[in-house]
């Protein structure tokens, strides 16, 4: 009776490793009309606490999956990958762990596979999915351009493609004013901690930061060090 339990379980791994390496393709002619707030997610249980609503102007992955599904775990490498390569071009992966798994054996496997986009326990949209691994691709507009199998072979072009948008919409802000005051860099605030981020201008009495994730945050200008606080205004052309 083991043996036999080995050789179905071993033909099971087999189907479930053949079906993950199919390309189920999205059907572009066929694809749903719908829009990203139509989604909801669960309680974050990993990464960056997001809002489905606050995603505008951003390339958005939700990928179905589970802990206890061996072709989920298989695509999380792949995932991780493409959130390290694009995150700050504008990508945000939300993964939606759907078989109710604990958070410790999710943050675990995670971890193993070093894995940094942003989980959930739970979420649900209105598209019915049968199986997992399940992926959306939402564009800039947070229209839904992808829907099916994220090991399929137009699932990464679809990417790169709504992502050249995020660059176009960058370049066009960018090409309305002088351009960052300053890249990237680590700032100082009055209570000497620290955050990376570059300085895209000075609105009024508020930095505005672009965050390693892509995200636009307005700070105040007087919670930062001094120095940054002079380094700020003189680049800005406010110099007393």
């Amino acid at each position: 009776m083991t043996t036999l339990k080995l050789l179905k379980q071993t033909t099971l791994g087999l189907i479930f490793t053949a079906l993950a390496a199919t390309p189920l393709m999205a059907n572009d002619n066929n694809l749903p009309n719908h829009e990203i707030t139509e989604w909801k997610i669960g309680k974050t249980v990993s990464g960056e606490k997001r809002k489905l609503d606050e995603l505008k102007g951003k390339v958005v992955v939700i990928e179905n999956w589970g802990v206890h599904c061996g072709p989920c775990i298989a695509m999380i490498p792949h995932l991780a990958e493409l959130d390290k390569k694009y995150r700050d071009k504008g990508l945000v992966i939300i993964g939606v762990e759907r078989q109710g798994s604990s958070e410790d054996a999710i943050k675990q496997l995670l971890k193993e596979n070093k894995a940094e986009y942003t989980v959930t326990s739970g979420g649900s949209g209105p598209i019915a999915t049968r199986s997992i691994p399940h992926a959306f691709v939402f564009d800039v507009n947070g229209k839904l351009i992808f829907n099916g199998h994220p090991g399929a072979g137009n699932f990464d072009a679809t990417i790169k493609s709504a992502l050249k948008e995020v660059t176009e919409e960058a370049s066009a802000e960018n090409s309305s004013n002088s351009g960052p005051l300053f890249a990237s860099r680590t700032w100082t605030n009055s209570e000497g901690k620290t955050l990376k981020a570059a300085a895209l201008s000075l609105e009024g009495d508020k930095v505005k930061f672009r965050m390693p994730n892509s995200s636009i945050v307005l700070y105040e200008l007087s919670k930062l060090s001094e120095e940054d606080q002079k380094l700020i205004k003189e680049k800005a052309g406010q110099s007393e």
